[in-house]
């Protein structure tokens, strides 16, 4: 297993799924920082994490959870307004060990969580279920995006 220090982006009321999509916007300073640090040190990588109640500005490290989803950024555009406009794919979930703060920016030290092994009919009967619940979801949501059809 090997560990690896990745920055944190930690956002709230959206989730980042392994071989998904998701597209952000940011304003703050602080964000911005974060995605150059991991941009200029980190091979464009970072770990997006889902606190599961809501937090206050003064994070604690205690406060964020143990699991998080490996991001790359893979589009990173100055938009004119002077907010920043990204697109980051998940690549695989990650245990986070470790957390460590320096000033805002959070880093932790993660590794690849790796992936069960499962029996071909159990795979099969997930996926039927699956299928299922996405047609059920995609036809109460009309304004599905193309990235979660796919």
């Amino acid at each position: 297993m090997i560990k690896t220090n990745l920055p944190v982006l930690i956002i709230k009321n959206l989730i980042l799924f392994p071989s998904s999509e998701i597209r952000l916007e940011f304003e703050r300073e602080e964000e911005k920082q974060l995605l150059s640090l991991a941009e200029n040190y980190y091979q464009n990588q970072i770990i997006v994490v889902n606190p599961d109640h809501d937090i206050t500005n003064d994070i604690n490290t205690d406060e964020l959870p143990d699991v998080g989803v490996v991001g790359l950024i893979k589009m990173k555009m100055e938009m004119p307004n002077g907010k920043l406009r990204i697109i980051i794919k998940g690549e695989h979930r990650a245990r986070i060990y470790a957390y460590s703060k320096d000033d805002e920016l959070f880093e932790a030290m993660t590794a690849k969580i790796p992936m069960d092994q499962v029996d071909p009919k159990e795979e099969l009967a997930y996926k039927r279920t699956l299928l299922k619940k996405l047609e059920i979801y995609t036809a109460k949501v009309p304004y599905m995006s193309n990235a979660v059809l796919s």
